[in-house]
């Protein structure tokens, strides 16, 4: 249905089509594009570098200097071994959001069937990525790369192209389950858990949130998101509870032109 949202239903009128899903048709011109470039020679590495792309158009549009710097992806060597470093730093003068964007969908199996093999192979998937971003915040606060730490608080986000619906107690235990298994074969301390608690978050969530931040700083909504009770919340319905006021101000189409360009 999110391939062809439109059905034919009588071959005698193939210009009658019936739209069970109207939603996947509104996508079709959108997100949708990505069934007809999948298949295409690089598409990965090229889809992958759009979505990391994007994410700072949205970060240059709404954190403006003097409040806010924002640092894109610099790799640097360790000895012969090359790292490309977090995707995005954004920091101000309460602490740095450290950012990694990830494409990967959440299957369709593991969406409904949570005690399924495929959901366990989709967390593995979202656990090595938190790993790794781990990482390379480890090499920047060990002074391997061009950031220098000031001593301000670092919040890890994973920012992914879809909700992944990482919200539900199993879950978040199977997540990081995983995740601590591959902090101790990649020689990383657990405490990283708790220096620096990581959150998740879909970008649609991420253009609201970012907005919320501009107005209040990182620290303050990085803090209470990465501490106590609202740990697990998803972060649309946690800035919605914590920042109403705030959520107030938020632009849902940030780049109205595009759209009106795509859909005059």
């Amino acid at each position: 249905m999110e391939l062809t949202p439109l059905v034919s239903v009588d071959r005698a009128h193939p210009e009658r089509v019936v739209c069970p899903l109207p939603f996947y048709l509104m996508r079709r011109a959108s997100s949708g594009i990505f069934f007809d470039l999948v298949n295409s020679a690089g598409f990965d590495n090229a889809f992958g570098y759009s979505f990391q792309e994007y994410v700072g158009e949205v970060l240059d549009l709404v954190c403006k200097p003097p409040q806010f710097t924002i640092a894109p992806e610099e790799s640097y060597y360790i000895g012969s071994n090359k790292f490309h470093g977090a995707d995005w730093v954004v920091s101000d003068a309460t602490g740095h959001l450290f950012i990694e964007a990830k494409t990967k969908r959440l299957t369709l199996g593991a969406k409904f069937r949570s005690d399924d093999p495929l959901l366990q192979k989709d967390l593995g998937v979202i656990a090595t990525a938190i790993v790794q971003h781990y990482g390379n915040i480890q090499r920047a606060l060990n002074g391997k790369s061009k950031w220098r730490n000031d001593g301000l608080p670092i919040y890890p986000l994973v920012l992914t192209l879809e909700d992944w619906f990482i919200f539900s107690p199993r879950i978040s235990e199977m997540l990081v389950k995983e995740v601590r298994r591959l902090l101790a074969k990649h020689g990383i301390s657990e405490q990283v858990l708790s220096d620096m608690p990581f959150s998740i978050a879909a970008v649609r969530e991420f253009e609201a949130g970012i907005q919320v931040i501009a107005q209040v700083g990182i620290g303050a909504v990085m803090d209470k998101k990465t501490r106590g009770d609202k740990r697990s919340w998803s972060l649309l319905p946690f800035i919605g509870d914590s920042f109403p006021n705030e959520m107030k101000n938020v632009n849902w189409r940030l780049f109205v032109e595009d759209w009106d360009k795509l859909l005059p």
